[in-house]
This record gives C-alpha cells, sequence and structure tokens, in this order.
C-alpha cells in the first residue's frame, strides 16, 4: 500500500475515514435491526465525531474498557471506542431499547451521508487523474 501513499490528500483521507465510521455506522444499525425483537437488548451506535477522529488520525489499536464491542466486530480498535451502548432507553416491555422507526431513520441518513463522502471521494480521485494525465 505504500504506492498508493502519493494518494494521500488531506481530503481523500478525511473521506476515506468518513467512509469507515459510516459503514461502521451501518452495520451497527443492521445490528440493531436484527436484535429488534431480542429481549433486553441495548441500541448500539457510534459517536461520530469520536470515530472520525480516530480513524483519521489512523489510530488502528486500543482498548475499550467497558464499551461491549464484542458482537461488533471493528477495522480499528480506537474507532471501536466511540462505539456506545444506549442505557436508558427502553421502548418495549421486554427490556429491548431498539426504536424500529429510529432505526429506519438512521439507516436512511447514514446511507444518504456515506453516498455523498463516496461521490466527493470518485470526485478527488478524478482531480487526482486529471492532475496526472492532463485530461477530465
Amino acid at each position: 500500500m505504500e504506492g498508493l501513499a502519493a494518494f494521500q490528500t488531506p481530503d481523500v483521507a478525511a473521506l476515506s475515514a468518513g467512509l469507515e465510521v459510516l459503514a461502521l455506522r451501518q452495520r451497527l444499525i443492521a445490528n440493531n435491526l436484527a436484535n429488534v425483537d431480542t429481549p433486553g437488548y441495548r441500541r448500539v451506535d457510534v459517536d461520530f465525531a469520536q470515530a472520525f477522529a480516530a480513524a483519521l488520525a489512523g489510530e488502528t489499536s486500543g482498548s475499550n474498557g467497558a464499551v461491549e464491542t464484542r458482537a461488533v466486530p471493528s477495522p480499528a480498535g480506537t474507532v471501536a471506542d466511540a462505539v456506545r451502548r444506549a442505557e436508558g432507553l427502553v421502548f418495549k416491555n421486554d427490556g429491548n431499547g431498539v426504536d424500529l422507526d429510529q432505526e429506519m431513520v438512521e439507516l436512511a441518513e447514514t446511507g444518504m451521508q456515506y453516498e455523498a463522502a463516496s461521490q466527493m471521494l470518485a470526485l478527488a480521485f478524478g482531480r487526482l487523474k486529471t492532475a496526472v494525465t492532463g485530461r477530465s
């Protein structure tokens, strides 16, 4: 991957980090949706700002203390530190903390953010291509 270092401009690095965090958030939401009927399950989400900062810093290891991430594999340890299990939110009598409508809204929002970031990344690579080839 050293050959790709020339393509790691600040905007490409930021967009790549953002895509990593958004992908993690989509997996967490999918996990929440999969457990919508699991008694006692608490929804999981990611602190985007903290995870983005960790992904941008390129930190790939770290301990997450009391944060429960065992069911959600993460590509970067410190990004996993930003994963939070909701406390105190109970929407059903069985102790489940997943609100189906909220999850669907957040899934759609995250999907739109992912699409926007991937389009911006494509534009950034298009600019690099133009700079290298002289043609757009």
